[in-house]
């Protein structure tokens, strides 16, 4: 076994993360729309160009998240925690407007979610899956001294 392994690119890293992404929002919404009353999709078609739309979504809210955060540092020169979270609750908070515009907007109906708070549950969920499943990415590629 090659034991000085070729490091991923950051567009590979990018592209896993957003596939994985992707992924994760498939199964939050087939199981909210079959278990719930948070999510109605017309049929799995709607569910996956959803799917496609949040992740797309997210990940413009994410880059927008760090461009705020560096955009406020150089403008009032390093930030405290509590700035720095302040600085990430707006923008994690605004966010799900347009979501729900985007979901009302393009799906007319036939993918609806039941709210702000019900879009705030969604990307929570999906969120924290995807933390999960990038710390197991890490873990399966981490030297063995490090793991243990």
């Amino acid at each position: 076994m090659d034991t000085n392994p070729t490091a991923l690119s950051k567009s590979q890293l990018i592209f896993a993360e957003v596939l994985t992404g992707f992924l994760i929002y498939v199964l939050v919404l087939g199981l909210f729309d079959d278990y719930t009353d948070v999510v109605t999709a017309k049929s799995f078609s709607t569910i996956v160009l959803a799917s496609i739309l949040l992740e797309t979504l997210t990940f413009l809210t994410f880059l927008f998240k760090d461009w705020w955060i560096g955009f406020l540092t150089r403008w009032r020169g390093e930030l405290t925690r509590p700035q720095k979270l302040f600085g990430l609750w707006l923008v994690m908070f605004f966010s799900k407007f347009p979501f729900l515009w985007a979901i009302e907007w393009i799906f007319r109906g036939n993918f609806e979610v039941g709210g702000f708070f019900s879009i705030v549950i969604l990307v929570g969920c999906v969120t924290v899956l995807a933390k999960l499943a990038n710390a197991f990415f890490v873990r399966l590629g981490a030297p063995a001294d490090v793991v243990n």
